[in-house]
């Protein structure tokens, strides 16, 4: 019997046994050398069912995703989809247990969906971390920071982390010859395959991964000949569009490289249209291609900044076939496209800002006969494929009702926009009097971690670390980089009621005006994400506060909060 139960014994006598929660359980690891770094499945796995037996919690179904970063992969997260999608439809369920709340999210979404489980009477809890109540004075100021500095953890490392991968991309295999790759998909036609090159100073296994050619037999041949045969027969034999190479591979049954069922025309683009992915076949790598510091506006580079490796990995073509396949690409592009005029796009919520409910794919843009509408990505690419019925939803309609949902919330009144204001100010003021009158807690926290960190670090000096050890340093050395960052966090601004009376005015002009590129700077900076149910024929999504745009800045302001 444990403290805990010794001190609670007699609370027990005449009580009837407590009902377990039910919960569900998401692991997740961001590349396959996680295993290496104490993060492992196994690891997140031991702790959070040593958390959930702890608390009462009875685990109904695991959720995993092996390989998969949480910062810029969240489409390629199926685990992480079915875990959202299972806990919202079962009532039953009330926790979503993960080790870290970075293994659930570092994305720029995190609040947002955390809030929608809420709705659905679901909250997330940390092993490692404890739960704060997000609608709690604590709460209020703990999560948004922490799903901030998870997000700004991972761009942290990926500034440490890419003036290494130039050296790590122009090195070989000394068995193969074959270059080293710096993560990230392989070609399809391609699988990785890990090598163990030593070990760290930490004596951890170091494993660096090359190309080789994917092996694996689908529809009577392997995957690397489809390719071939994609390339040679049917793009420069036989001069199949994309569209009906898309419906040779999906009715041969081959995966797409992202594992779907059905390939669309923009994949095969991808793969034949992208000159650069193109000449991967014929064996040559290309890094630093673009600048990913803005990852929703990637740029490309100048050519001359690339690093361009001949001989990588196995050829599946020749270059002169690439060469030829190029010219024949270059010749189609170089016909004029009907409706094509440069002129800029009349949908607004493209992009990724209306999604469908069914299968998540992005609703697109299509001009008809009849007008302009959106359509779901799976029914405009895919013939339907992983979808459910088709809606076609009229642009004029969606876009007006979201620019009503959004003035809905502006008052017009001046009255009542300083009011509105004065609310979230003396709201931002509660929250920044909460979070001051933990400052003394929060140093008496930092000063116990670092003499923890220092007592192991002596014991690890001394005797030979063991991985439970190592576990606890790197956690203890996690939890005081955290406290640190929250220590540095600096009171919010004020809302700037003149911006925002601007802004409003932005925005109501914007509701009725025909400039497409007005209107569509607007909704990218107030919506955040609208689902659409093609089944029911509804409409869900969540909007930014403009309040919050106001208090930062509204001149091409930041996306989202």
């Amino acid at each position: 019997m444990s403290l805990y139960d010794l001190l609670n014994s007699h609370n027990k006598t005449d009580q009837e046994p407590l009902k377990q929660e039910r919960a569900r359980a998401y692991v997740r690891v961001s590349h396959e050398r996680s295993a290496e770094k104490n993060i492992s499945p196994e690891t997140q796995r031991k702790r959070i069912e040593a958390y959930a037996r702890e608390r009462g919690y009875e685990i109904v179904q695991w959720y995993e995703d092996l390989g998969i970063s949480a910062f810029k992969d969240d489409d390629l997260r199926v685990g992480w989809k079915r875990l959202l999608s299972d806990s919202k439809a079962d009532p039953n369920t009330k926790v979503v247990l993960v080790w870290r709340y970075d293994r659930f999210s570092r994305g720029d979404n995190a609040q947002v969906i955390q809030r929608e489980l809420l709705r659905h009477g679901v909250r997330i809890e940390s092993a490692e971390e404890g739960y704060y109540d997000p609608d709690s004075e604590t709460g209020a100021i703990m999560m948004p920071l922490t799903w901030s500095l998870n997000r700004l953890f991972s761009i942290k490392l990926r500034n440490v982390v890419i003036p290494n991968m130039k050296t790590n991309f122009e090195q070989r295999d000394p068995d193969t010859g074959w270059a080293y790759k710096n993560g990230g998909w392989a070609q399809w036609g391609y699988k990785k395959h890990r090598i163990k090159v030593g070990r760290s100073a930490k004596s951890m296994d170091i494993y660096k991964v090359i190309w080789v050619l994917d092996d694996t037999v689908v529809a009577g041949k392997p995957v690397w000949e489809w390719a071939r045969t994609m390339l040679l027969d049917w793009r420069l034999g036989q001069h199949l569009g994309y569209d009906t190479i898309a419906a040779k591979l999906t009715s041969a049954g081959i995966p797409t490289p992202s594992k779907r069922a059905a390939w669309s025309h923009t994949t095969v683009q991808g793969l034949i249209g992208d000159w650069t992915r193109l000449y991967q076949y014929s064996g040559i790598a290309f890094w630093n291609r673009e600048d990913c510091t803005d990852r929703n506006n990637r740029q490309q580079r100048d050519p001359s900044e690339w690093i361009v490796v001949p001989d990588a990995h196995p050829a599946i073509i020749t270059e002169q076939e690439c060469d030829d396949i190029r010219k024949m690409v270059e010749h189609i592009d170089r016909k004029p496209k009907p409706g094509r005029k440069g002129e800029e796009s009349r949908f607004a919520l493209s992009g990724g800002l209306l999604k469908c409910k069914h299968c998540g794919a992005n609703y697109a843009g299509i001009k008809r006969k009849s007008g302009d509408y959106y359509v779901c990505g799976s029914h405009l690419y895919r013939r339907g494929a992983d979808c459910g019925p088709s809606w076609n939803i009229p642009r004029d309609t969606i876009e007006n009702l979201v620019f009503s949902k959004i003035l809905a919330r502006m008052p017009d009144d001046p009255n009542k926009l300083q009011q509105w204001a004065d609310e979230m100010n003396h709201q931002v003021d509660d929250y920044w009097s909460a979070f001051t009158d933990t400052s003394a807690e929060r140093k008496r926290e930092a000063k116990r971690l670092e003499k923890r960190l220092s007592n192991l670090l002596d014991v690890a000096g001394s005797v030979r670390s063991s991985d439970e050890l190592k576990q606890r340093i790197n956690d203890t050395s996690a939890a005081l980089e955290r406290l640190r960052l929250v220590n540095d966090i600096e009171r919010p601004p004020k809302v700037d009621i003149e911006k925002l009376r601007q802004f409003r005015d932005e925005v109501a002009e914007a509701a009725t005006s025909t400039d497409f590129s007005q209107r569509r700077s607007i909704l990218k900076r107030l919506v955040v994400e609208i689902k659409a149910d093609p089944e029911t024929k509804t409409l869900e999504g969540n909007l930014i506060d403009p309040r919050a745009l106001a208090s930062i800045h509204i001149g091409g302001g930041p996306k989202g909060s």
